[in-house]
């Protein structure tokens, strides 16, 4: 299992490599606030928190990046989906003068670098560079 704890507020994103996801508040005792069985469709190989824990990210060997966040209801929900040539092994966000700004690294050692906008309901991401490996 990976998991990652969001900056600001004491939350927990646990995911399994058996495809699901489980987001878990620390306020009540670890209480779970969401599951997702079906994350992706293959295993889930890492997690990260956007720097203001306002959104996630998980990487799968399903060859594709999910964005997560919540919706008016306060359900954590994918609002974006990026697929990738190959698995994605690592993700991670950081923060920039511009915006948020996405990691991925693939099987291959290959990585990817998107910005990601809010827009309404969903996140959009943009890619900016990538470093293939040979």
């Amino acid at each position: 299992m990976d998991g990652d704890s969001s900056p600001e507020t004491l939350i927990l994103l646990e995911v399994c490599p058996l495809t699901y996801l489980r987001v878990i508040a620390n306020e009540t005792g670890f209480e779970p606030l969401a599951r997702d069985e079906r994350a992706h469709s293959r295993m889930v190989l890492d997690c990260c928190w956007s720097p203001d824990g306002s959104f996630f990210a998980t990487a799968s060997r399903d060859k594709s990046v999910k964005l997560w966040k919540q919706n008016p209801n306060q359900e954590w929900t994918a609002v974006c989906t990026l697929k990738m040539a190959e698995s994605a092994t690592a993700v991670d966000i950081t923060s920039t003068p511009a915006g948020p700004l996405l990691a991925i690294g693939t099987e291959s050692g290959a990585i990817s670098l998107h910005t990601v906008e809010a827009k309404e309901d969903v996140l959009e991401t943009k890619l900016v560079h990538e470093i293939v490996s040979r």
